[in-house]
């Protein structure tokens, strides 16, 4: 579905989740989440920006530029697709990073962590499902 019914740019492109102010923003995704998520650095020192993501986001995530690390959480069956044609951007005079279409930036932050579990739920357990596309050259620590 293209945005105002013209052009190129989809729904999957609009930014459909910001956080603005230093707060630090913690989501947990278990439906679907068409458009790109895009936080501001958290100004708090040792509180970094969460996301868990174990449903699916058509579109892209900018955990921003957190005073302490960021954590990305993919739970087994997750998905961020590459919705829409959205180029990496920046939402108007608010400073909030928004990431290309399809791809989660864990920020400028040193200290971030991508989590693979099998749960949304703690830990998990089994052998879920496999990871087929990992950009992980923005996180220091994996788990």
């Amino acid at each position: 579905m293209s945005i105002f019914g013209a052009g190129l740019l989809t729904t999957a492109d609009a930014a459909s989740i910001v956080s603005y102010g230093g707060a630090q923003p913690n989501l947990n995704n278990t439906g679907t989440i068409t458009g790109r998520i895009g936080f501001q650095g958290s100004a708090t020192t040792g509180a970094g920006n969460t996301l868990l993501n174990a449903g699916i986001i058509n579109g892209s995530v900018n955990l921003g530029s957190s005073v302490s690390g960021n954590t990305f959480t993919a739970v087994s069956g997750s998905s961020v697709n590459t919705a829409g044609i959205g180029v990496a951007g920046q939402v108007g005079a608010l400073a909030v990073n928004l990431a290309a279409a399809g791809i989660v930036d864990g920020g400028s932050a040193s200290n971030n962590s991508l989590v693979l579990q099998n749960s949304a739920t703690g830990t998990g357990s089994g052998t879920g499902g496999a990871v087929t596309t990992l950009g992980w050259n923005q996180y220091d620590h994996a788990q």
